[in-house]
């Protein structure tokens, strides 16, 4: 259950990154971009930062070295 977890996590913080689906339409600006370009950067940002993490913690359970695959 806990790597069933892990495989659909990154999917879900790509699917909430997505801007247009979460925020309405408006002449909100930041720095002069439209305000959904510092939710998709924080998104992006956040995403980053999950992927570091769940590549540090799984990275030696993907690189042992005892396969049950070898010919």
């Amino acid at each position: 259950m806990k790597r069933l977890f892990y495989l659909i996590l990154p999917l879900i913080f790509l699917t909430i990154s997505v801007p247009w689906f979460f925020v309405d339409s408006s002449d909100k600006k930041i720095l002069g971009f439209p305000h959904w370009v510092a939710f998709s950067i924080l998104g992006a940002f956040c995403f980053a930062v999950l992927m570091a993490t769940l590549i540090g913690f799984f990275w030696e359970v993907s690189a042992r070295e005892n396969d049950d695959e070898s010919c």
